[in-house]
């Protein structure tokens, strides 16, 4: 083999291991373009911070918010709260962490599930005369659909 044909061939591997650290270089670039695009990807999409349903949609697709702004409302159905606005009298000697009975439906239908006193409001609605009680109660075989009314009852749980 001649000297000139090993020249020839030695800058040809030059060049070949050249367009391999080109090649390696350009992919490390592709790669960070790449994840950059699913960063600015990933913040064009809502993520809810429970588990739940959508079950209002507040802005429509295209609209401008702030931060901070409600855009949907979710819900966890399995765990549920009831709000009741009642006579201060019922809720005489009644404190938050106490057990109670809620009550869904009439006759055959009825449904009673345990629930926890989580907050009962330190004053009373001037305009109505009634205190506010949240009860919060364990849906989690989804047996009561959040929303329908019920009867809360204190004491003996009739």
């Amino acid at each position: 083999m001649s000297e000139e044909t090993i020249m020839k061939l030695k800058l040809e591997l030059d060049m070949a291991i050249n367009k391999i650290k080109e090649l390696t270089v350009q992919e490390s670039v592709e790669k960070i373009e790449y994840e950059q695009a699913r960063e600015v990807l990933a913040k064009r999409f809502l993520k809810a911070p429970i588990r739940g349903i959508v079950t209002e949609i507040l802005l429509e697709e295209g609209e401008r918010c702030e931060a901070g702004t409600p855009v949907i409302r979710v819900i966890d159905p399995r765990k549920c709260y009831l709000v009741s606005n009642t006579d201060p009298s019922f809720v005489t000697g009644l404190e938050e962490k106490n057990d109670v009975m809620i009550v869904f439906g009439q006759g055959e239908n009825e449904v009673r599930k345990p629930g926890i006193v989580e907050y009962i409001a330190p004053n009373v609605d001037p305009a109505s005369g009634l205190i506010r009680v949240k009860v919060l109660f364990d849906n989690s075989d989804l047996k009561i659909r959040p929303g329908v009314p019920a009867r809360l009852c204190i004491g003996d749980g009739s």
